[in-house]
């Protein structure tokens, strides 16, 4: 997110706080989409997410007054779905597979550089296939931890604020997930990739 609309949103929370509807409908306009893909990549249930992101909604009007300094408006609302839609799991007797036991490893994902890797048209469309299936196959923390990341675009900081774990924990199963992915592609290729493929896991 460019400052100029993270500081925009921050001003939009602020006319929120003070009953300001257009803000509330121009939030809900922005972020609408986002959050239910998140919630949908998570439950796989499109009347789940539907539902968890109108709760997300109601309760940030109904709590707009106590809500307080917003300063990432992104991580804020992921944060707020993520806790509605465990709620509306919880109400419809599923097990909540959004609970999976962390690990804790000393693993850092180091920033990538800009490298040249070539492939042909058949082998990028098998990678893309073969990259789906890992991610699908991945714990669900795991699967969390690297769409913030590389599809959202979160720091680590805010990934830890969404997901409520530690800063640390955050970069660890990230990294754990990284490390997997990597026993089939060059690192390069695997930082490229991934931005496309969540586009098409629906």
């Amino acid at each position: 997110m460019q400052p100029s609309e993270k500081n925009h949103d921050e001003v939009l929370f602020q006319h929120l706080q003070n009953g300001d509807s257009d803000a509330f409908a121009e939030l809900y306009r922005r972020y609408v989409k986002v959050l239910y893909n998140y919630a949908y990549r998570l439950s796989g249930s499109k009347d789940k997410a539907q539902d968890a992101v109108q709760d997300t909604f109601v309760e940030i009007w109904n709590r707009r007054e106590s809500i307080g300094k917003i300063q990432n408006a992104k991580a804020y609302l992921l944060s707020c779905t993520r806790r509605r839609l465990t709620l509306v799991v919880q109400e419809h007797n599923f097990v909540s597979s959004l609970s999976v036991s962390e690990s804790y490893l000393d693993l850092l994902v180091a920033e990538h550089t800009v490298e040249q890797f070539i492939i042909t048209e058949e082998n990028f469309r098998q990678s893309v296939y073969l990259l789906k299936s890992c991610l699908q196959e991945l714990p669900k923390r795991e699967y969390e931890c690297l769409h913030l990341r590389f599809f959202e675009e979160l720091s680590y900081e805010e990934i830890a604020q969404v997901m409520n774990i530690t800063t640390q924990s955050a970069r660890n199963t990230t990294g754990k997930a990284l490390t997997k992915l990597r026993q089939h592609f060059p690192k390069s290729l695997l930082i490229s990739l991934l931005p496309y493929v969540f586009l098409l896991i629906v």
